[in-house]
């Protein structure tokens, strides 16, 4: 058993007092102690500083020292003087300045405790850990830098919701966020619900070797009447320890079921890469067809991507470019045996016809005074946003899904559903404590009811649901920045933060501004990508040589072999949350030469 023994400093002046079988510091004034039977105890001192009037955390173990040392409180105004012990505090430690500010520390378990700050009057509340030489972090969000482990790059203050950094008010994370970190230490920090927060990694003066947890009553979050910051200390024998007991009780849900098999162990195939918007029905055909002839033909389905449509959200196939699309589906899967997927996004143009529709019914997220609101996306600048917190809103839209599932239409992939999306001044239903994240886990609970086909891009909460989570447009270059060096650090991101089943977008990139991947790139690509939760092809590989074709299939083969431990690792994900693919600090969480490789993987048995 490992448990957290809290020291909490007494603002008296006493003796110091040295409990037996404690790891105990000599301090003046008195301290109180909790008293643990662990045979490996950690200890975590909260020491009030009188003169700054905030409170340093120092948490420590016998066998290998500082765990985890900062400063909390950092924010708190000089004029409100310093802590006192709270009045009542039932068994927790507390601490409070006079009525502008409290902090309540919690043993919720052996292994964690829980850290609170309330105030009815800060507009901020800030604590910062030490970036210390050797201890490593992991988790938070998808970022066009993606490294791993996470604290390399400064960072500035920034909110923790899930954006689209490609676009140019997308803030700097991607899809997917989630407020949980852990530390190579064999430590876990979780921020919880409902924290507005924003967090900043080496960026300002005096925190340059600090991250820094900021609770900040300002956009994108709705204020509230008190402010919060709230998170969860858990400690672990080892890094992966650590993990394993945020798994184990359900801190982080794990997936209920796996997604779609046949996705999984067959690779497919996206027009959009390879196409972009110029899609049709000749070309989709010819596109299929040729995978087959070239030797492909035991492929999971054909995803046609972009510009489908007769407008965008329309959600009817544009009849001058796919003139008999059922005709063409039934070749799809009858001839050539592949399933086929759409791509959805969460918008409707205002020049669609279905605009007018959506804008009467108020289908589309609202202002604080009710009225629709107009967004842009990087396919209009005047277009509504579906309300998926809106009941009324996402049965309508979903209709016309079902539609298309008619025609034989398999699933979905559902682009977009980031926050960035919901204009300043937006509000949407459910907690608005909650707000902006709470669209994103509504949207993609929404549409994970389409099957295990589903692959989204964004998520937030939503750990449980049985779909691929796609990693954000990859450009094709070779670098950490949003290039090649990049997927296996976000590959182990998702799986960290509870996402085992992840899409790591096309093979080579997508081919962004004319700029195709070279012949070494794709096939660098290709092996890096062989052994992930699931292989998508759209760059094809004959527009190289007939060498690429055969490392391809060669790929494609090798992998055939291992499905069934592919398989295997996606079914250890649901029974104990770990990952598909693991950190080499899975296998030896207490080497420290594991903690800082970026370019291996293991995947499980």
């Amino acid at each position: 058993m490992v448990a957290i023994v809290i020291i909490m400093l007494v603002i008296m002046t006493f003796a110091p007092q040295v409990k037996s079988g404690i790891l105990a510091p000599v301090l003046s004034p008195n301290v109180s102690l909790r008293q643990s039977n662990s045979s490996s105890q950690k200890i975590l001192l909260i020491e009030p500083k009188t003169k700054e009037n905030g409170i340093s955390f120092n948490l420590t173990s016998k066998e290998t020292g500082t765990l985890l040392i900062g400063y909390l409180g950092v924010s708190l105004p000089k004029a409100i003087g310093n802590p006192s012990i709270c009045p009542s505090s039932r068994g927790d430690t507390c601490f409070e300045y006079g009525d502008f500010a409290r902090l309540k520390i919690s043993e919720e378990s052996d292994d964690c405790s829980r850290l609170e700050w309330t105030s009815h009057f800060a507009n901020r509340l800030e604590d910062c850990f030490n970036l210390l030489p050797g201890h490593h972090w992991y988790g938070g969000g998808e970022t066009l830098l993606q490294e791993w482990p996470i604290e390399k790059e400064p960072r500035v203050e920034t909110p923790t919701v899930a954006g689209d950094y490609l676009d140019r008010q997308g803030g700097p994370y991607g899809g997917l966020v989630e407020n949980y970190w852990l530390i190579s230490t064999g430590v876990s920090l979780q921020v919880l619900e409902p924290t507005p927060l924003y967090i900043s990694w080496r960026s300002r003066d005096g925190h340059k070797d600090k991250v820094c947890f900021v609770a900040l009553d300002e956009a994108p979050y709705l204020r509230s009447e008190n402010l919060t910051l709230s998170y969860r200390v858990c400690i672990g024998q080892n890094i992966k320890d650590a993990h394993q007991r945020t798994l184990d009780k359900q801190r982080l849900p794990k997936p209920t079921d796996l997604p779609d098999e046949k996705m999984m162990v067959e690779p497919f195939w996206s027009t959009w890469a390879q196409y972009k918007t110029n899609v049709s029905q000749e070309i989709v055909l010819d596109y299929a067809r040729r995978v087959a002839t070239e030797g492909f033909n035991r492929s999971s389905h054909i995803e046609i991507d972009d510009h489908w449509e007769t407008c965008y959200g329309e959600a009817v196939f544009d009849p001058t470019k796919f003139p008999n699309p059922k005709s063409m589906i039934d070749e799809l899967k009858e001839v050539m045996g592949f399933r086929l997927t759409l791509w959805i996004h969460p918008f409707i143009n205002i020049e669609c016809p279905s605009f007018a529709t959506a804008l009467r019914e108020g289908y589309f997220v609202k202002g604080k005074k009710g009225q629709s609101v107009i967004t842009r996306w990087w396919q209009g600048a005047n277009a509504g946003l579906i309300d998926f917190t809106n009941p009324n809103a996402t049965d309508w839209w979903k209709k016309r899904l079902n539609t298309l599932q008619a025609l034989g239409v398999d699933s979905f992939k559902f682009d977009a559903g980031e926050t960035n999306w919901i204009q300043d001044g937006s509000v949407v239903g459910g907690d608005p404590l909650l707000h902006p994240n709470s669209y994103t886990t509504a949207y993609v609970n929404a549409v994970a009811t389409y099957g295990g086909m589903v692959e989204v891009r964004s998520g937030r909460n939503n750990q449980a649901l049985p779909i691929f989570f796609r990693m954000l447009d990859k450009d094709s270059i070779w670098g950490y920045n949003n290039g090649l060096r990049s997927l296996i650090p976000t590959l182990l991101l998702f799986s960290t933060v509870g996402y085992p089943f992840v899409l790591p977008d096309m093979i080579g990139g997508n081919a962004y501004k004319g700029q195709k991947p070279s012949k070494e790139l794709f096939v660098r690509w290709l092996q890096a990508n062989a052994f992930m939760p699931s292989l998508q092809f759209s760059i094809v590989p004959w527009q190289y040589d007939e060498d690429v074709v055969k490392i391809c299939k060669d790929v494609v083969e090798l992998r055939e072999k291992y499905n069934s431990t592919l398989l295997n690792a996606a079914k250890q994900a649901i029974a104990t949350g770990a990952p598909i693919n693991r950190p080499l600090w899975w296998i030896a969480p207490t080497d420290k030469e594991t903690f800082t490789i970026d370019s291996g993987r293991r995947l499980e048995r």
